[in-house]
């Protein structure tokens, strides 16, 4: 790319140096590379006589400050307007979107040939015509009944996620969209929305599920997403409230009682005896700290004994004698 052509002035060097005319930075100027912009002011930094440093903070190690921060709420980058990779950008996670991406785009370095056809029943060879693995085929059975691919590659089988051989056979069957079998829901950003159970009712933490409680679960579920959906007008507040009313009288109906009958029905005591606590010795209680009279009265009363620092009989020790301290 050329340089945009700038106006630029020559400005002379401080004195001491040599007389030389350089060019002054200005607004607008351009240059073909930031290389090329970096010496030219560490160049007329020189001539003026301060310093040019180039700072890099730890996010130039990732990516420059002019491109945005990506985050869980902005939207991933479609590289085409192919249909399949606009509908799995809003389904699955920002993490398996970019590995479906990548296995979407390598599959345009592939051809395909049918091996066997038979029906509904197809065999695709699948085979690199450039790149490292151009020698490398993969086969491909293709049921047209369900719209389902098997390869040897085992990618989908492994990880969750179709493989380049599966999508340019999809593409080759006129599929502008990924069937349902190949989105696993622990893939798609909706997967912790509500409570993921088996048909046995285990939910996929390990912890068992009964189905009244899986019932309970769903509307819970229910009630929170009709809270939800009426909070915003006041008429489909009306609307939500008389129906949940009315489904409450029936269920009312059905049981035979009310809440507010069952409460009512509750009757408390008319005088409620409490009795005190019962004393209890723990250990070390009655005892108190000893003055130093009560200290001396027990010293003198117990027989003297031999200090082997002083040689006296003495109600001491070597440990406590007075002439070990002097």
């Amino acid at each position: 790319m050329e340089s945009e052509n700038c106006s630029s002035s020559k400005v002379n060097t401080p004195s001491g140096s040599q007389d030389k005319d350089i060019l002054k930075p200005e607004v607008g100027m351009t240059f073909n590379s930031f290389e090329e912009g970096e010496i030219f002011c560490k160049k007329y930094a020189k001539e003026m006589g301060f310093v040019v440093r180039r700072h890099t903070t730890r996010l130039d190690k990732k990516k420059t400050m002019t491109q945005p921060i990506e985050n869980l709420h902005s939207k991933p980058r479609l590289s085409t307007s192919c249909e399949m990779e606009i509908q799995m950008s809003t389904i699955y996670t920002r993490a398996k979107f970019s590995v479906f991406q990548d296995e979407l785009h390598r599959n345009l370095n592939y051809a395909t040939n049918i091996l066997h056809l038979d029906g509904h029943h197809r065999i695709y060879m699948v085979k690199q015509f450039c790149g490292i693995d151009k020698e490398r085929t993969f086969e491909v059975k293709y049921r047209g009944h369900d719209e389902s691919a098997i390869c040897g590659y085992k990618k989908f089988e492994c990880e969750g996620i179709p493989c380049r051989h599966i999508l340019i056979v999809l593409r080759n069957e006129f599929l502008t969209t990924l069937p349902p079998q190949y989105i696993l829901k622990r893939w798609t950003i909706s997967a912790t929305s509500d409570v993921v159970v088996d048909d046995a009712g285990v939910e996929l933490g390990g912890k068992y599920v009964k189905k009244q409680n899986l019932t309970i679960m769903r509307m819970t579920n229910d009630f929170h997403a009709i809270v939800t959906m009426v909070k915003d007008s006041e008429e489909l507040e009306e609307m939500g409230e008389k129906l949940l009313s009315d489904a409450r009288k029936e269920i009312e109906e059905a049981c035979g009682y009310s809440m507010e009958s069952r409460t009512r029905s509750i009757s408390l005591p008319s005088t409620i005896e409490i009795h005190p606590p019962e004393i209890s010795k723990t250990k070390g209680s009655g005892k108190s700290l000893k003055g130093d009279k009560e200290k001396t009265i027990e010293t003198t009363s117990k027989p003297p004994r031999l200090c082997r620092c002083c040689k006296k009989l003495t109600h001491h020790d070597s440990q406590n004698c007075p002439l070990k301290f002097r």
